[in-house]
């Protein structure tokens, strides 16, 4: 397994800059239509360490389990086609938003995060291996759903 101390640092930042754009978008789409990106009961959000650790890491690695490894992963050792990469993409990102189907507009938001986690996982995977991009992408995930979590959780 490779690791380095350049790609955590990368998935870090890519963690922020996912949750970056989770917040500039919500705050955006919300003060141009009134829409909001989130669940409808935002106020009902749990200050517990239970949750906060559901939501920053139980959550994120069975996504990237899921819609990452599982599909993109299949895919790659599937087909032999020129475009699998973009396939792979594509599909692990219509089906990460389609499980954050809140509303037509949450699901648009977590198709294109989708994208980013796709996009990074393949990145990750061509710099190191399966396993490492994994681990990688899950921080990415953990980075920005910790932040958003307290985000949130602060202006409850």
């Amino acid at each position: 397994m490779k690791f380095s101390i350049k790609l955590v640092l990368q998935s870090i930042l890519l963690g922020l800059s996912l949750c970056l754009l989770s917040i500039v978008s919500s705050y955006l789409v919300n003060a141009f239509t009134g829409i909001s990106l989130g669940k409808q009961n935002t106020n009902s959000v749990n200050i517990d360490f239970k949750s906060y650790f559901f939501v920053a890491f139980i959550i994120p690695l069975f996504e990237t389990f899921i819609f990452q490894w599982l599909i993109i992963y299949q895919i790659y050792e599937s087909y032999k086609r020129k475009y699998k990469k973009q396939l792979a993409i594509l599909l692990s990102s219509l089906l990460f938003g389609l499980s954050h189907s809140y509303s037509y507009h949450y699901f648009i938001f977590t198709t294109i995060a989708g994208i980013f986690l796709a996009t990074s996982f393949c990145y990750f995977k061509e710099r190191t291996n399966w396993l490492s991009a994994f681990l990688y992408v899950t921080l990415i995930h953990s980075v920005s759903n910790s932040l958003i979590f307290i985000i949130k959780t602060l202006n409850t």
